[in-house]
């Protein structure tokens, strides 16, 4: 037998080790991943975002507005859960907004 790559050694070993201790492994589903549930309903939700909606949560969320870009985009995830969740929450109510005067802005009023 011919072995050419340390791929072909690692197969010949796991295939020719018929004796010795028992192979044991985890039992996990792994067809059902509540955090790749969470993320593929995150992305799906920043799917309908619009430029006006990412600055409106750029502003909620004291976040840059290329963040949000970035979580439309499909390339990053908030850093916290809970963040994630009231965002889907935010865009399945419709995406409420409420208007804050300048003067309401200067007294703290968020």
């Amino acid at each position: 037998m011919l072995i050419t790559f340390a791929t072909d050694i690692l197969l010949v070993m796991a295939v020719s080790c018929k004796v010795g201790r028992p192979y044991h492994i985890a039992d996990i589903n792994f067809r059902h991943d509540p955090d790749q549930d969470l993320y593929d309903r995150f992305y799906a939700s920043c799917d309908q975002l619009h430029y006006f909606d990412t600055v409106l949560l750029s502003r909620t969320l004291g976040v840059n507005i290329v963040t949000i870009r970035l979580w439309k985009a499909h390339k990053t995830f908030p850093s916290r859960r809970g963040t994630a969740h009231q965002v889907i929450d935010w865009i399945n109510r419709g995406k409420p907004e409420r208007i804050i005067t300048q003067a309401e802005l200067a007294r703290g009023m968020l």
